[in-house]
């Protein structure tokens, strides 16, 4: 529960005094100034010249709308009744003025359905204001649908409320969503950052497509765009079949530069073509390939024992042996 302890004192002491005075039948004049919010001038700010503060987390229950609301009490503190403004933009289960204790008879759906006719006086009006001096938007009492109260809707609320306020301290959504980057794209240091970080990013990408670009590929024209492999410019999955065996045995050879042998399941769904390409690449690349595939001649093409060959098409191959 979220109290401003200086109006806490304020209370007790005018329950103090009317006690007093109850008592003794006098009466005093006594007022009392908060002494950490110096007096200032009511001014209005520019649009977009307020600082937008946004509050986030990336999973509900670790207590980001306290560490929100407690921040938007102590801005107040500091800056002054009607200053600081705290905008609720959870629209599932907002419950910033539930810690506050107030009753959201106006919400961010309501001034979401007026943003662009209402004055800045009337949506001052609109504004919950707690005893702290602190204005609340609060979110819709019952949850309501991201079409209900569109992304650019919350983006023109906060635009609209940095101009009125110091400060605008903004209690996010704990999805992220298109709501939640609005918000944040609302943020000044949020902003900064972002920027930053998409500049690093984009940096970042930038040395990757060079460092694809100067790699020596196994097979002509293979390279890679947009997360996806592709073969002369175009998607691998538009390739043609040959295609597609043409870079799928270039990868194995390059990846087993020591072990020259390659192994081909599912041979029998090769044609000619298809065969005459891999015996091509297999000279070329002077490797062997072995080819699993149905056979209705009766024939065995090569014997291997404990490693050495001893037939080729039935015929006995007899080992030389040194005299």
């Amino acid at each position: 529960m979220v109290r401003d302890p200086w109006d806490a004192f304020v209370r007790q002491a005018a329950a103090l005094k009317a006690k007093a005075e109850a008592a003794t039948g006098l009466t005093a004049e006594i007022s009392f100034e908060r002494p950490d919010a110096p007096v200032r001038p009511s001014v209005r700010r520019t649009p977009g010249g307020g600082r937008v503060v946004a509050v986030m987390a990336g999973k509900g229950g670790s207590g980001k709308t306290v560490t929100a609301t407690n921040l938007a009490m102590a801005l107040t503190m500091q800056r002054g009744d009607g200053r600081v403004v705290i905008v609720d933009t959870d629209l599932q289960f907002g419950d910033v003025a539930l810690l506050l204790q107030m009753d959201p008879s106006r919400t961010l759906l309501d001034v979401s359905r007026r943003i662009d006719e209402i004055s800045d006086a009337k949506l001052e009006s609109m504004l919950l204001r707690h005893e702290s001096g602190l204005r609340v938007l609060p979110a819709p009492v019952l949850p309501v649908s991201e079409e209900e109260v569109p992304a650019k809707v919350i983006a023109a609320v906060v635009d609209r409320l940095r101009a009125l306020y110091d400060i605008v301290v903004i209690d996010t959504p704990p999805i992220f969503d298109d709501h939640l980057i609005t918000v944040l794209e609302q943020a000044d240091e949020v902003e900064q950052r972002s920027r930053a970080l998409s500049e690093a990013i984009n940096a970042r990408a930038e040395e990757v497509s060079q460092a694809i670009a100067r790699a020596q590929m196994p097979v002509p024209g293979l390279g890679f765009g947009d997360g996806a492999v592709t073969l002369g410019g175009l998607p691998f999955e538009q390739a043609s079949d040959a295609e597609k065996l043409e870079v799928s045995l270039g990868i194995a050879i390059a990846a087993n530069p020591k072990v020259r042998v390659i192994r081909i399941r599912d041979g029998s769904l090769l044609d000619d073509q298809s065969l005459a390409t891999v015996a091509q690449m297999a000279r070329e690349n002077n490797c062997q390939v072995w080819i699993e595939r149905v056979d209705t001649t009766g024939k065995i093409g090569i014997v291997i024992e404990d490693g050495m060959v001893a037939a080729v098409n039935e015929e006995p191959v007899i080992e030389e042996r040194a005299p």
